[in-house]
Parts: C-alpha cells; structure tokens; sequence
C-alpha cells in the first residue's frame, strides 16, 4: 500500500482524493479494455480447441486447460422458495439481506424480527464546476 500523507488544509486534501480518484479510474478504464481483449482471446482459443477437439494446450510461456464447470440456474424461484421453506435448506442462498427493501420497510416503519442497523458514513465526491 502507498505511504500517502493527508494535506494539512481539508481543501488540500479533497482535491488530492479528487486527483487519486481520477487515476484509479483511468486505470480501471485501461483494465476493462485489457479485460475485452483477454474476452476476445479466450473466445478465439475455445473456438480452435473445439475445432481441433483439445481440452488443453500450451505456449511457451503458460498453459492453457479447458475445465467444464456446472452453475445453477434458477429457473422457476417460487419452486426454488417452497423447496428451501420446506427443508429448511436455506444454504441454498446467499446469506445478505437485501439494502433496499429493508429501507422500504423502515421508511413504512415496519419491523423485521432478527435485523438490526448499522450506520456507515460515505463520502461523496463530486467535481466543482469552474465559475465564470
């Protein structure tokens, strides 16, 4: 991690954040487009290993093996709802609960057992539009 140094002025220090932010997204920017290359690479690949029937090759600087992997598909959630409500298999889902409708339900104020709050602070950094 860098070693950065908070200015002493806030106004200092919001325009070095400013300033950061702007370089971070300009390498994320340089990352998504490297991330499509490698898409477009990893496509052309597949399509030759399929071609020539290869689950696997190699260059001389790395190797490359095609892995099958199965994922679920949800493809009816009441079904998937009434099978977790029946066993109790409630492993099946991502244990997070929802940002939004628990708002919804505060703002009506409506209580659900078991959920507590918990406050964070956020910043928001916006650009100061020049004055003329």
């Amino acid at each position: 991690m860098a070693n950065i140094k908070v200015p002493k002025t806030i106004g200092a220090a919001i325009d070095a954040l400013w300033k950061l932010r702007e370089q971070r997204k300009e390498l994320d920017s340089q990352s998504t487009k490297l991330k499509s290359s490698e898409k477009i690479l990893e496509d052309g690949i597949l399509a030759k290993f399929t071609k020539q029937d290869l689950d696997g090759s190699r260059g001389k600087l790395a190797q490359l093996t095609v892995s099958p992997l199965t994922v679920p598909v949800a493809e009816d959630w009441s079904k998937i709802y009434a099978h977790i409500k029946k066993t109790g298999a409630f492993e099946l889902l991502h244990k997070r609960l929802s940002s939004e409708a628990m708002k919804e339900r505060w703002d009506a104020n409506k209580k659900v057992p078991g959920v507590g709050r918990f406050n964070i602070i956020r910043l928001s950094l916006t650009v100061v539009k020049s004055r003329r």
